[in-house]
């Protein structure tokens, strides 16, 4: 049997990986690659600091966790209420499974001129985009959540006397829940992925902005700047999630099928 090692271990580990990298890193630039193209991390922590002691960054932080957030709502709203819709109604669902998958495959990017097109530029078409990214991650996972309901349980409700908005209220919502969240997990970086993306592309600010802004003026120290400042935001996401995602989940139930729409 292979013996783990201990976490400690691990972490020291990853530590000199990390030192090695980045002395490297410093090393290099300007002795055989000048610092123009790939900037160095003594630069890049200079600006770090020079940019939250200044408070200049702190307005494009907030920018993009608002499209992000707010596009993440409305897509787990949309996909959910979707994905409850198909998973009562298995026919309909199978008849729109071709149309759905095929709009799955395509890239949320591509839709970008179109919500040009329809919102205009500013802040509308960049939560339409984030909106786009999520929405599949919570329908599929709804839906699941929904067939993995027992036909039989739903049979007794409906035998009692419930109605069909109650059996939704006190059974399929209860019992979809551990899909929701796990989704959520997965659409958070989803989201802040979808609001840098579109920033880049239409953005006025925010971290995407400030990305392609650097970029464009060849700031290297900028561009990676900002790009460290996401990686903490996704990291320190992650942690919170994987700290406080079990505890909320709990025990997922396993699907057993479309029993909740044939007993409907």
């Amino acid at each position: 049997m292979i013996e783990r090692a201990p976490m400690w271990r691990i972490r020291l580990y990853q530590l000199l990986v990390l030192g090695v990298f980045l002395g490297g890193w410093e090393w290099v630039s300007d002795r055989h690659i000048r610092t123009l193209w790939i900037s160095k991390p003594s630069l890049i922590a200079e600006r770090t600091v020079e940019w939250f002691s200044s408070g200049f960054i702190y307005s494009h932080i907030l920018a993009t966790l608002q499209i992000a957030g707010l596009g993440l709502l409305l897509g787990t709203a949309i996909g959910v209420v979707f994905g409850i819709a198909l998973g009562l109604q298995r026919s309909l669902s199978h008849l729109l499974d071709p149309i759905l998958g095929g709009l799955y495959t395509v890239p949320r990017i591509a839709f970008l001129p179109v919500l040009l097109f329809w919102f205009g530029f500013g802040f509308r078409p960049l939560v339409a985009l984030v909106v786009l990214m999520v929405f599949f991650v919570l329908f599929y996972n709804a839906r699941a959540g929904v067939e993995s309901v027992e036909g039989d349980l739903v049979a007794s409700m409906r035998v009692m006397g419930a109605t069909r908005l109650q059996v939704i209220r006190m059974v399929i919502l209860p019992s979809i829940v551990p899909f929701v969240l796990a989704a959520m997990m997965i659409a958070a970086p989803y989201a802040l992925v979808g609001a840098i993306v579109g920033e880049i592309f239409i953005g006025s600010k925010g971290l995407g902005f400030l990305i392609v802004s650097s970029t464009g003026g060849l700031d290297l120290t900028g561009t990676f700047t900002a790009c460290l400042v996401v990686t903490v935001i996704s990291l320190i996401a992650t942690l919170v999630i994987a700290r406080h995602g079990p505890r909320l989940l709990g025990r997922s139930p396993e699907t057993i099928g479309g029993g909740a729409a044939a007993a409907f």
